[in-house]
């Protein structure tokens, strides 16, 4: 595993990347991972304990110190690390606490995490919550705590579905990546590994019956990747497995119409319900940032290749047609895509378009902009000191 490891540090110094993409941000986590145990391994031994499930005792409201009187809520003192939605709630992640709001800007739910380095991930009903590099997770409604574990190995990263189900990557003692699948109520229902590949993506289709994976390895000096399903119910869960050639993926995502939707450094891809490739759209520039979770397709932002500082973006449908294409004048922060609007959040507004790309609204912001997150009516930013609503119809 060790020579994987230095093939891929090799192949990314050969890309002469300018920047890290924030959702490599799991990618390094497991090399980080992979090599620090590596180093300590010779005198390191674990305490032994076993995964179970566990209650912290916090299902009582908290004094998490934010007033929510309406938008704008003041969150500056809170230290805000994200804001996710989860159906009509808007997630807010503190250092400490979960808060969730409604959309008249009161707080519905709160609750006290106690995690090291805390990490949230939503679907359209459940936000898991984990402690990235540590051992505990919980699974949160927007009313009440749904379960929580302790696992008995590192947590990389982690996805939920609708249903409460619970994927996690951990890091074993053996320097592999392990995937688990865990029920409602925090049962293991999938255990599976693959050997010298890294999981860089999850996500589980409508029905909680399935989950897509990604996968990326390095050998003989070549890069590439895998893309599975996996049948939480079969003796043998692969339903199918794709390879994608000479790239890195970076996400897995579910579309509406069943179609998975596949974000690489090089290339983004379309596969249908099989596994075969629809669409592959090749970069013409570097890759900046992407939306890939929503169900209505991918958004990429690519680095002008003419050395203009513009950013070109893309539009990529469920199908995998590239719908729509546009050009940004600076630096892509984040983005989010709905079913009829574009939200692209820049260093000092946040630009409003329609799925043809066309420029509809824009709206100066004041503070250090951090996340986009809406629906076709509102949009919600989280700068370091406030989390604000905009209309965007």
């Amino acid at each position: 595993m060790e020579e994987n490891i230095s093939n891929i540090e090799e192949y990314r110094k050969k890309r002469k990347k300018k920047k890290r993409l924030k959702r490599l941000l799991t990618v390094l986590v497991i090399l980080i991972l992979l090599a620090a145990i590596a180093v300590t391994a010779w005198f390191f031994t674990r305490s032994g304990q076993s995964g179970g499930n566990i209650d912290t005792g916090d299902t009582a409201s908290i004094d998490t110190g934010i007033e929510a009187n309406g938008y704008p809520i003041a969150v500056g003192g809170s230290s805000p690390l994200d804001i996710q939605q989860c159906g009509k709630s808007i997630f807010l992640l503190t250092e400490n606490s979960l808060v969730a709001f409604n959309d008249k800007g009161k707080e519905v739910y709160n609750a006290h995490h106690g995690y090291s380095n805390p990490v949230m991930t939503v679907s359209s009903k459940r936000v898991l919550t984990y402690d990235q590099g540590g051992y505990q997770l919980r699974v949160d409604s927007n009313k009440s705590k749904m379960g929580s574990k302790e696992l008995s190995e590192k947590i990389v990263f982690g996805a939920v579905s609708d249903a409460g189900y619970a994927a996690v990557v951990t890091q074993t003692e053996r320097y592999t990546i392990r995937l688990t699948v865990y029920d409602a109520a925090m049962q293991e229902i999938l255990n599976w590994s693959v050997s010298d590949q890294v999981i860089t993506g999850i996500d589980f289709n409508d029905k909680s019956s399935a989950c897509v994976v990604s996968t990326y390895s390095v050998e003989n000096g070549k890069a590439g990747a895998v893309v599975y399903e996996l049948d939480f119910k079969a003796d043998q869960p692969e339903r199918f497995q794709t390879k994608l050639e000479d790239c890195m993926p970076l996400s897995a995502s579910y579309k509406s119409d069943g179609n998975i939707g596949i974000v690489t450094d090089r290339k983004a891809f379309v596969l249908d319900s099989k596994g075969s490739i629809r669409e592959e759209w090749e970069y013409t520039g570097e890759l900046t940032s992407f939306d890939n979770y929503s169900d209505a397709g991918m958004l990429i932002f690519l680095a002008d290749a003419g050395d203009t500082g513009n950013t070109l973006a893309w539009l990529i449908d469920s199908d995998g047609k590239r719908s729509a294409t546009g050009d940004m004048d600076s630096k892509v922060i984040d983005s989010c895509l709905t079913e009829e609007r574009v939200l692209v959040l820049m260093e000092k507004q946040l630009l409003i378009f329609d799925r043809k790309l066309e420029q509809k609204k824009a709206d100066s912001l004041d503070g250090v902009p951090l996340r986009v997150v809406g629906s076709d009516h509102s949009a919600y930013v989280l700068t370091a000191g406030e989390l604000l609503q905009i209309s965007i119809s």
